[in-house]
């Protein structure tokens, strides 16, 4: 029998469902925990990558069909931190919708993991989704962040990391499709963040002064 997963998915609310509609550069969802930031972000890329134009090269024939299906290929790079908080929190959350059990699973523990998904949409294409689920650590951010080419990144709790990430991940994304198939429908990136620290970097140039090419989703707190 043919594995599924479950794509139905709507909004929390009326804030995560302006956020799922976004298609500016960088979308930054905030709140506070416990307000499905994590998995709003995680759908929002599934979502994309269904709208994502079909590669001109490549095609694939799933499991019991006679004929390839057009595919559209998506990329993600999900960005921490730390290890320690990739993997108690973040990679627990994706399996939670999308089991390892499903599709192409590699990794292990406080080290890079990968899940490649393939599934089929009711217009006759299919997805192939990568997501690489990392961490910067000590690790010197330039040279870190030079190893990834993906669609689109997802930067969680951005609040916590420094500035470059974000400005690395404009030099990065968007490598994924090439060119030659076709290059990708959109790329940017999303992230997902908690109260920033005033006067913090991410206060600075994100609250008090939101570029023109993010998009900042503002979630109520516990108390609102």
């Amino acid at each position: 029998m043919t594995e599924r997963i479950d794509l139905e998915w709507s909004p929390p609310g009326p804030l995560s469902a302006k956020f799922m509609a976004s298609s500016k550069r960088v979308q930054i969802l905030n709140g506070p925990v416990g307000s499905g930031k994590t998995t709003t972000n995680f759908m929002k890329h599934i979502q994309l990558a269904q709208r994502q134009r079909p590669s001109k090269i490549a095609t694939i024939r799933l499991k019991g069909e006679s004929a390839p299906r057009p595919l559209r290929k998506y990329k993600l790079t999900v960005v921490r931190d730390d290890y320690r908080q990739l993997w108690r929190a973040t990679i627990p959350s994706w399996n939670a919708r999308f089991p390892r059990t499903f599709g192409k699973w590699a990794g292990a523990i406080n080290a890079p993991a990968m899940h490649e998904l393939t599934f089929a949409l009711g217009d006759g294409t299919a997805v192939e989704f990568i997501a690489e689920f990392v961490a910067i650590g000590d690790n010197d951010i330039e040279e870190f962040m030079r190893g990834y080419e993906p669609t689109a990144f997802y930067l969680e709790e951005i609040d916590l990391s420094a500035r470059e990430v974000l400005q690395q991940a404009r030099f990065r994304w968007g490598r994924y499709p090439r060119m030659e198939e076709g290059g990708p429908s959109w790329f940017g990136a999303t992230a997902s963040c908690n109260a920033p620290i005033i006067d913090g970097w991410l206060y600075n140039d994100i609250f008090v002064n939101t570029p023109e090419d993010v998009d900042l989703v503002r979630l109520p707190g516990a108390f609102d």
